[in-house]
């Protein structure tokens, strides 16, 4: 599994959202397939899967 991008978006508490436009690290944008993110939030870390397809 290869790092496609970092995110470092620190916001208050509350409910707030991040937005990922589909680019890699090097602003090109990314190709069909599934993609893993992992969140750290409050001490606690959420990961998924998206699924881009265009």
């Amino acid at each position: 599994m290869n790092l496609v991008r970092t995110i470092r978006d620190e916001k208050p508490a509350g409910i707030s959202e991040s937005i990922w436009d589909g680019t890699d690290s090097e602003g090109t944008r990314i190709a069909n397939g599934a993609y893993f993110y992992e969140i750290e939030a409050g001490g606690s870390t959420f990961r998924g899967k998206i699924l881009v397809i265009e």
